[in-house]
């Protein structure tokens, strides 16, 4: 079982270190507008985005296509009634690189089945889109 350390340092700010290379990843809240690092609920979504990304990277090298530079988006909706949860999680891909059919649907197929996208509740409204470069 993989296991990650972090530490809670009062003002609603946890700090997380990365074992092997020693960077850091600071979590805080919106509370006030007064966040200095990424929210829990916006790792979750960051997560999301680059298992998704990472993903197709292994099938790009894979397949012979150069797909870095590819630009990556992801949108969340937090639940209005409790418990408090995402209720809605969208991704949004720009491919750089030009790629024939029977490629694109083997990115989507690996896109869509990432670690991360299979541990989102099935309440949770997700969507992932990919926009090609045409020509």
């Amino acid at each position: 079982m993989k296991t990650i350390k972090a530490e809670y340092n009062g003002k609603l700010r946890c700090k997380v270190e990365h074992e092997v290379s020693g960077s850091s990843v600071v979590t805080d809240t919106n509370k006030n507008n007064t966040s200095t690092g990424f929210t829990p609920p916006e790792l979750f979504a960051i997560s999301f985005l680059t298992c998704v990304g990472t993903m197709m990277g292994y099938e790009a090298e894979a397949l012979k296509l150069d797909i870095s530079g590819m630009k990556m988006e992801v949108s969340f909706d937090m639940s209005k009634d409790l418990p408090r949860r995402i209720a809605k999680i969208e991704a949004q891909l720009w491919i750089p690189c030009k790629v024939g059919d029977h490629h694109k649907e083997l990115l989507m197929k690996v896109a869509k089945n990432c670690p991360i996208r299979h541990s989102i509740h099935p309440d949770i409204d997700e969507s992932i889109n990919f926009h090609w470069l045409e020509g």
